[in-house]
C-alpha cells in the first residue's frame, strides 16, 4: 500500500490547475493566443490520469477491504477514498468542472452535460475554456462519445461517495453491497468507455492536430457570444 500511495497524493491541486488571467478569446488575436496565453497540455494529462486511474482500478477490491478489521479497515477505506479524490482533481485537468447552478457537485454537473451531448460554455478562465473545447471535441469522437465519458464519471463519483461512507465506518448493508458492484462496473467503464474516447479526442490528427481543433472549438464558442451580445 505504501507505493501505491505515491499515486494519490492527499493535497488535491484543482486551484493549481486554473491559470489567472486570460487573453480575450474574442480579442483581434483571437483563440491561438488565449492557447497561447495559459495552455492545456492535454496529452500529458491523460498519460497522468491514465497512470493514476489504473493504478486506482488495480487497488479497488471493496471484499479485500471488508475482510480487514478496525483501524486497518477504516485505513484501507480511506486510502481508496483519498484515490478517488485526488483523480476526480485530476479530471478537472483534462475536463471542465466548473459548478453550475444549485447544489450539484462538479462531477454531477459535468455528467450531465456528457449524457446531454452538449458541453455549456460558463467560463473565463482561459484553461477552462480549453477545457471545454476539449470536452466539445471529445463528444465529437463518435455518437456515444458522451455517454460512455459519462458512465465512467458517474462510476467514479459513485466510488468517492461510498468510500467516504466506509472510511467513516457509516455505511448501510446497501452501501457495502453497491460498493462490491461498482469496482468491475468501474474498471470496464474506464477502459472500454472513458479511456478510449479520451486518447482518441488527445491523439487523432484528422481532420487536424488537437490544438488546430481547439482553436476551432473556441472560435465556435466566440461567435455564439457574440451572437448572445456578451
Amino acid at each position: 500500500m505504501r507505493a501505491l500511495r505515491a499515486f494519490f497524493p492527499a493535497v488535491l491541486f484543482f486551484a493549481a490547475a486554473n491559470g489567472a488571467g486570460a487573453a480575450d478569446m474574442c480579442g483581434p488575436a483571437g483563440a491561438a493566443a488565449l492557447i497561447a496565453s495559459d495552455p492545456v497540455n492535454f496529452r500529458d494529462a491523460y498519460y497522468d490520469f491514465d497512470v493514476r486511474a489504473r493504478a486506482f482500478i488495480g487497488a479497488f477490491d471493496p471484499e479485500d477491504a471488508a475482510r480487514l478489521e478496525g483501524e486497518m479497515r477504516a485505513e484501507r477505506y480511506g486510502f481508496l477514498h483519498e484515490g478517488a479524490e485526488d483523480l476526480l482533481a485530476r479530471l478537472a485537468v483534462l475536463l471542465p468542472m466548473s459548478t453550475g447552478e444549485g447544489e450539484k457537485s462538479p462531477a454531477a454537473f459535468l455528467e450531465e452535460q456528457l449524457y446531454a451531448g452538449e458541453v455549456w460554455d460558463q467560463s473565463d478562465d482561459p484553461k477552462e475554456i480549453q477545457r471545454t473545447a476539449f470536452a466539445r471535441e471529445l463528444l465529437a469522437v463518435a455518437p456515444d462519445a458522451g455517454r460512455k465519458a459519462g458512465q465512467f464519471v458517474v462510476h467514479l463519483d459513485m466510488a468517492r461517495s461510498l468510500l467516504a461512507a466506509h472510511a467513516a465506518d457509516e455505511e448501510s448493508e446497501t452501501d457495502r453491497g453497491a460498493l462490491v458492484q461498482l469496482a468491475p462496473a468501474l474498471e470496464k467503464s474506464y477502459k472500454e468507455g472513458f479511456r478510449p474516447v479520451v486518447k482518441e479526442a488527445v491523439f487523432a490528427s484528422r481532420p487536424a492536430r488537437l490544438d488546430a481543433r481547439l482553436a476551432a472549438r473556441i472560435e465556435a464558442m466566440c461567435e455564439a457570444r457574440r451572437a448572445e451580445g456578451q
